[in-house]
């Protein structure tokens, strides 16, 4: 007999069920729908986050005229 805990994939967590479907958002760069796997996603692919982090760098500081 043994102390360690049953393994499971990284993936799965203790309170998710098996049929829970996450609902499809939009993605903020490119527009199109996905799937997030994670709960804070916003963009579908890393390339669309690196496209909204460059589009964000480019927008500057509002009233900010250099020193």
């Amino acid at each position: 007999m043994t102390h360690f805990q049953p393994q499971r994939d990284a993936s799965q967590r203790e309170d998710e069920g098996e049929g829970q479907e996450t609902e499809a958002r939009l993605c903020s760069p490119c527009g199109g729908e996905f799937r997030p796997t994670r709960d804070w996603q916003k963009q579908c692919s890393p390339r669309c986050r690196q496209r909204a982090y460059v589009q964000r760098r480019a927008e500057g500081v509002v009233g900010y005229y250099g020193a």
